[in-house]
Protein backbone atom coordinates (compact mmCIF):
# COMPACT_ATOMS: atom_id res chain seq x y z
CA UNK A 1 0.00 0.00 0.00
CA UNK A 2 2.76 2.45 0.85
CA UNK A 3 4.53 1.69 -2.91
CA UNK A 4 1.13 2.81 -4.32
CA UNK A 5 1.25 6.09 -2.50
CA UNK A 6 4.89 6.55 -3.30
CA UNK A 7 4.12 5.85 -6.80
CA UNK A 8 1.43 8.42 -7.02
CA UNK A 9 2.45 11.05 -5.50
CA UNK A 10 5.92 10.95 -7.43
CA UNK A 11 3.38 10.20 -10.70
CA UNK A 12 1.85 13.73 -9.56
CA UNK A 13 5.22 15.09 -8.92
CA UNK A 14 6.33 13.95 -12.34
CA UNK A 15 3.44 15.88 -14.20
CA UNK A 16 3.60 18.92 -12.06
CA UNK A 17 7.49 19.19 -13.36
CA UNK A 18 6.49 18.62 -16.65
CA UNK A 19 3.88 21.63 -16.84
CA UNK A 20 6.53 23.63 -15.05
CA UNK A 21 8.79 22.96 -17.98
CA UNK A 22 6.43 23.66 -20.59
CA UNK A 23 5.16 27.23 -18.65
CA UNK A 24 8.57 27.86 -18.82
CA UNK A 25 9.60 27.32 -22.46
CA UNK A 26 5.88 29.01 -23.44
CA UNK A 27 7.51 32.11 -21.39
CA UNK A 28 10.81 31.73 -22.79
CA UNK A 29 9.34 32.15 -25.95
CA UNK A 30 7.26 34.66 -25.14
CA UNK A 31 10.14 36.81 -23.98
CA UNK A 32 12.10 36.01 -27.24
CA UNK A 33 9.44 37.15 -29.66
CA UNK A 34 8.63 40.64 -28.30
CA UNK A 35 10.82 42.47 -30.39
CA UNK A 36 9.99 40.60 -33.57
CA UNK A 37 6.25 40.99 -32.82
CA UNK A 38 6.42 45.28 -33.06
CA UNK A 39 7.57 44.61 -36.41
CA UNK A 40 4.52 45.04 -39.22
CA UNK A 41 4.26 45.43 -42.54
CA UNK A 42 0.80 46.25 -44.45
CA UNK A 43 -0.76 47.51 -47.32
CA UNK A 44 -1.42 51.74 -46.97
CA UNK A 45 -5.45 51.90 -46.99
CA UNK A 46 -4.91 55.13 -48.57
CA UNK A 47 -2.79 54.11 -51.81
CA UNK A 48 -2.92 50.26 -52.73
CA UNK A 49 0.57 50.51 -54.80
CA UNK A 50 1.81 51.64 -51.10
CA UNK A 51 3.44 49.11 -48.62
CA UNK A 52 4.34 50.10 -44.83
CA UNK A 53 6.83 48.74 -42.85
CA UNK A 54 7.17 49.59 -39.39
CA UNK A 55 9.81 48.82 -36.49
CA UNK A 56 7.48 49.56 -33.26
CA UNK A 57 10.64 48.81 -30.83
CA UNK A 58 12.97 51.08 -29.76
CA UNK A 59 16.04 48.67 -30.74
CA UNK A 60 16.87 48.61 -34.35
CA UNK A 61 16.54 45.42 -36.79
CA UNK A 62 18.77 44.19 -38.59
CA UNK A 63 19.51 42.80 -41.93
CA UNK A 64 15.45 43.32 -43.15
CA UNK A 65 14.03 42.36 -46.53
CA UNK A 66 10.73 43.07 -48.09
CA UNK A 67 9.50 40.14 -50.59
CA UNK A 68 6.58 41.88 -52.85
CA UNK A 69 4.78 41.76 -56.29
CA UNK A 70 4.04 44.31 -58.20
CA UNK A 71 0.69 43.46 -59.90
CA UNK A 72 -2.28 45.03 -61.89
CA UNK A 73 -5.75 45.07 -60.00
CA UNK A 74 -8.74 45.67 -62.02
CA UNK A 75 -12.32 47.70 -62.04
CA UNK A 76 -13.77 44.08 -61.06
CA UNK A 77 -11.00 44.00 -58.05
CA UNK A 78 -9.35 40.77 -59.57
CA UNK A 79 -5.61 41.23 -59.43
CA UNK A 80 -3.09 39.61 -61.75
CA UNK A 81 0.43 39.19 -60.99
CA UNK A 82 3.12 39.91 -62.73
CA UNK A 83 1.06 42.94 -65.08
CA UNK A 84 2.31 43.45 -68.43
CA UNK A 85 6.02 42.64 -68.15
CA UNK A 86 6.70 43.43 -64.22
CA UNK A 87 8.60 41.31 -62.19
CA UNK A 88 6.77 38.37 -60.69
CA UNK A 89 8.79 39.21 -57.36
CA UNK A 90 11.05 41.86 -56.05
CA UNK A 91 13.62 41.97 -52.98
CA UNK A 92 13.84 44.83 -51.11
CA UNK A 93 16.60 45.25 -48.94
CA UNK A 94 16.40 47.49 -46.03
CA UNK A 95 19.03 46.67 -44.19
CA UNK A 96 18.68 48.36 -40.95
CA UNK A 97 15.04 49.03 -39.60
CA UNK A 98 16.05 52.46 -37.37
CA UNK A 99 13.80 52.36 -33.99
CA UNK A 100 10.67 53.18 -34.05
CA UNK A 101 11.18 53.61 -38.20
CA UNK A 102 7.77 53.34 -40.36
CA UNK A 103 8.92 52.99 -44.34
CA UNK A 104 6.49 53.43 -46.93
CA UNK A 105 7.68 51.94 -50.42
CA UNK A 106 5.44 52.65 -53.43
CA UNK A 107 4.97 50.24 -56.28
CA UNK A 108 6.07 53.16 -58.83
CA UNK A 109 9.08 53.69 -56.73
CA UNK A 110 10.34 50.26 -57.03
CA UNK A 111 10.02 49.81 -60.53
CA UNK A 112 11.98 53.22 -61.31
CA UNK A 113 14.47 51.71 -58.95
CA UNK A 114 14.57 48.18 -60.96
CA UNK A 115 14.34 49.87 -63.96
CA UNK A 116 11.00 47.54 -64.95
CA UNK A 117 9.06 50.75 -65.21
CA UNK A 118 8.39 51.17 -69.05
CA UNK A 119 7.96 47.39 -69.39
CA UNK A 120 5.50 46.70 -66.38
CA UNK A 121 2.23 48.20 -67.50
CA UNK A 122 -0.99 49.16 -65.72
CA UNK A 123 0.75 47.72 -62.48
CA UNK A 124 -1.21 49.98 -59.44
CA UNK A 125 -0.81 47.47 -56.65
CA UNK A 126 1.57 46.00 -54.29
CA UNK A 127 1.25 42.51 -52.81
CA UNK A 128 3.02 41.83 -49.79
CA UNK A 129 5.07 38.49 -49.52
CA UNK A 130 7.81 37.76 -46.62
CA UNK A 131 9.25 40.20 -44.41
CA UNK A 132 12.42 38.58 -43.37
CA UNK A 133 14.40 40.40 -40.90
CA UNK A 134 16.82 39.58 -37.51
CA UNK A 135 16.09 41.29 -33.80
CA UNK A 136 18.17 43.35 -31.73
CA UNK A 137 20.32 40.08 -30.28
CA UNK A 138 20.31 38.02 -33.65
CA UNK A 139 17.73 35.75 -33.99
CA UNK A 140 16.00 35.30 -37.38
CA UNK A 141 12.09 36.34 -37.80
CA UNK A 142 9.71 36.19 -40.71
CA UNK A 143 6.49 37.90 -41.05
CA UNK A 144 4.29 36.43 -43.72
CA UNK A 145 1.56 37.62 -46.35
CA UNK A 146 -1.04 36.42 -43.60
CA UNK A 147 0.58 39.13 -40.83
CA UNK A 148 1.98 35.58 -39.08
CA UNK A 149 5.24 35.96 -36.94
CA UNK A 150 7.34 32.80 -37.27
CA UNK A 151 10.67 31.81 -35.04
CA UNK A 152 13.35 30.52 -38.16
CA UNK A 153 15.50 29.28 -36.01
CA UNK A 154 13.24 27.08 -34.54
CA UNK A 155 10.85 24.29 -36.22
CA UNK A 156 7.91 26.49 -34.57
CA UNK A 157 6.73 27.59 -38.00
CA UNK A 158 4.62 26.73 -41.17
CA UNK A 159 5.67 29.49 -43.27
CA UNK A 160 6.97 28.63 -47.02
CA UNK A 161 10.24 30.81 -47.05
CA UNK A 162 10.93 29.78 -50.77
CA UNK A 163 9.45 33.59 -52.89
CA UNK A 164 11.26 34.12 -56.27
CA UNK A 165 14.34 33.63 -56.66
CA UNK A 166 18.31 34.64 -57.59
CA UNK A 167 16.79 35.90 -61.11
CA UNK A 168 14.27 38.32 -58.79
CA UNK A 169 15.11 41.90 -59.20
CA UNK A 170 17.03 43.07 -55.66
CA UNK A 171 16.94 46.59 -54.53
CA UNK A 172 17.70 48.78 -51.52
CA UNK A 173 16.51 51.09 -49.42
CA UNK A 174 18.79 53.77 -50.66
CA UNK A 175 17.85 52.93 -54.16
CA UNK A 176 14.14 53.76 -52.97
CA UNK A 177 14.73 56.70 -50.84
CA UNK A 178 16.38 58.44 -54.38
CA UNK A 179 13.00 57.62 -56.19
CA UNK A 180 11.40 59.86 -53.07
CA UNK A 181 10.76 57.11 -50.39
CA UNK A 182 10.60 58.23 -46.76
CA UNK A 183 11.12 57.07 -43.69
CA UNK A 184 9.40 58.57 -40.94
CA UNK A 185 10.16 57.65 -36.71
CA UNK A 186 7.25 57.60 -35.14
CA UNK A 187 7.06 59.68 -31.75
CA UNK A 188 6.51 57.57 -28.23
CA UNK A 189 6.76 53.81 -29.57
CA UNK A 190 9.68 52.98 -27.48
CA UNK A 191 7.71 54.27 -24.20
CA UNK A 192 7.56 51.87 -21.52
CA UNK A 193 4.49 49.51 -21.51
Amino acid sequence: MGLLITAGVSWVGILATREQIKQSQLALAQEESKQAEKISVWVNPKEPAALIVANRSPDGIANAILTVNPIKIADDFSSRRGAEGAANTIHVHFGTLAPCGQYEVTAAQLLKATHLDRSAKGVNALTFHLLEFFDSSGHPWARDSFYRLSDRESNRTDLDFSVGGEESPRVSWEQIEHMGAKVEIQPGCGDKE
